[in-house]
């Protein structure tokens, strides 16, 4: 039951937006979603170690110029950098150049995408999704999942509580193991539940999702650093 308990804490702290104020806060989200994928494409498009060593080196001086946390970033792109490098261990053995930067580019790529998405807040992410024709069912999905995973973190997080609550003696793993899954199963069903009369709740009050609009109002230096991103990372990638 830890592992559940700290798996949900990580998660709700990887969906964490950044609140304080940086650089890219106040970027237009169209420019910053080219400036987060256009250099994470890029990347995974070559294996040349010098192309690879100036994006890291290009997104370190991006972090430093726009604020962000480091911790922040770390804590977000680490833990998926160490999943591809455990995948891609077997073929490090025999040649671990390979492997060193396979794992730099899973590292890069999950940079970029994540500098975007901790700086960007959702209603201008879902705007910036519409203007460059995603589809709606899309947009709606991942909004949904934003909206509510939280929630659903919460209801977890209370039947823990309620479930350590009524144990008055130290169970054996057998017991724990059994009790575990039958916390979840009961959680994912009321899971289902819940999701069900949301989605009846939102239609009958006229939600379609498709109305998604402009909201904002956006810095032009902010933008600036969004295109100077993805200029200086093709400027890399073809110079190079």
């Amino acid at each position: 039951m830890d592992i559940i308990e700290k798996t949900g804490k990580t998660a709700k702290r990887y969906l964490r937006n950044e609140k304080h104020v940086n650089r890219l806060l106040h970027a237009d989200p169209r420019v910053k979603l080219l400036a987060g994928i256009i250099p994470a494409v890029i990347t995974v498009m070559t294996f040349n170690p010098w192309k690879i060593f100036f994006l890291l080196v290009f997104f370190y001086i991006i972090l430093l110029i726009s604020k962000v946390s480091f911790f922040s970033h770390i804590s977000r792109t680490i833990p998926i950098t160490i999943l591809s490098a455990l995948v891609i261990l077997p073929v490090a053995f025999t040649d671990y150049i390979y492997g060193i930067l396979f794992a730099l580019r899973v590292y890069i790529s999950i940079s970029f995408l994540t500098l975007f998405s901790i700086t960007t807040e959702m209603d201008d992410i879902r705007y910036s999704m519409k203007f460059f024709r995603i589809p709606y069912i899309m947009i709606e999905m991942m909004t949904i999942i934003y909206r509510y995973l939280n929630i659903l973190f919460r209801d977890m997080f209370k039947l823990l509580i309620a479930r350590e609550s009524r144990n008055m003696h130290e169970m054996s793993f057998m017991q724990r193991w059994k009790g575990g899954g039958e916390m979840l199963g009961g959680f994912f069903i009321k899971s289902f539940e819940r999701g069900e009369r949301i989605r009846k709740a939102m239609i009958s009050r006229g939600h379609d999702g498709r109305n998604i609009i402009n909201i904002g109002t956006y810095d032009r230096k902010s933008t600036f650093i969004s295109w100077f991103i993805i200029i200086i990372s093709l400027w890399g990638w073809f110079v190079i």
